[in-house]
C-alpha cells in the first residue's frame, strides 16, 4: 500500500507540473480553424496615443483573409503595412489581408495591427485581449503581451511552440 500511495502522489505531482505549461502555451498561441497565431505583442504606449501589435500568423489550410481587429483598449484597430524611409517608419492601412495556403506572415517584418486612440496606458509586463476576425476561420481571441516602448521583438522570440 505505501508503494501505491507514493505512485499516486508522484502522478498527481507530475500532473500539477504539466498544467501550468499548458496555460503558458495557451498564452502564446491562439487558433481558429486552420489559422494559428503565435506571440502577439505590442509596444508600451501612453493613453490617447497609438501603438502596433505584432504577431506571427500561420495558415495551415485553405487560403483565408484577415478582415478586422478590435479591442476595448483602443478606439480603433486595423491591419497596416509598415515601411521604412530614412530610418523613420510609417504605416499604411491595408484593408483585408489575404493569407495563402501554407503561408506564414511574420511581423514586424512589414505588417501589424495598428491600435489608434488608446483608452489607457499600455505598460510593459501587462497584457490585453485583441479579437481578430478571419473570413473562413472566424474570430480568434488573442492575449497580447506588452513589451518595452522601444522593443523590436517579443521577449520570448526564438523559442518554439
Amino acid at each position: 500500500m505505501p508503494f501505491l500511495k507514493k505512485t499516486l502522489l508522484a502522478l498527481a505531482s507530475s500532473t500539477m507540473l504539466v498544467a501550468p505549461l499548458g496555460a503558458e502555451e495557451h498564452k502564446h498561441v491562439a487558433t481558429a480553424g486552420d489559422i494559428r497565431i503565435v506571440h502577439a505583442w505590442a509596444r508600451a504606449a501612453a493613453a490617447g496615443g497609438d501603438t502596433l501589435v505584432f504577431m506571427e500568423i500561420e495558415n495551415k489550410g485553405a487560403a483565408d483573409r484577415l478582415l478586422s481587429a478590435e479591442t476595448d483598449k483602443a478606439a480603433g484597430a486595423e491591419p497596416v503595412g509598415i515601411t521604412m524611409k530614412d530610418g523613420v517608419s510609417a504605416t499604411t492601412p491595408l484593408g483585408p489581408v489575404d493569407i495563402g495556403t501554407g503561408e506564414t506572415v511574420l511581423d514586424p517584418g512589414g505588417m501589424a495591427i495598428a491600435l489608434r486612440g488608446l483608452a489607457g496606458n499600455l505598460a510593459k509586463g501587462e497584457d490585453f485581449e485583441l479579437m481578430i476576425r478571419f473570413e473562413k476561420a472566424g474570430t480568434v481571441e488573442l492575449e497580447v503581451e506588452i513589451e518595452a516602448a522601444d522593443a523590436t521583438q517579443h521577449s520570448h522570440a526564438g523559442h518554439a511552440h
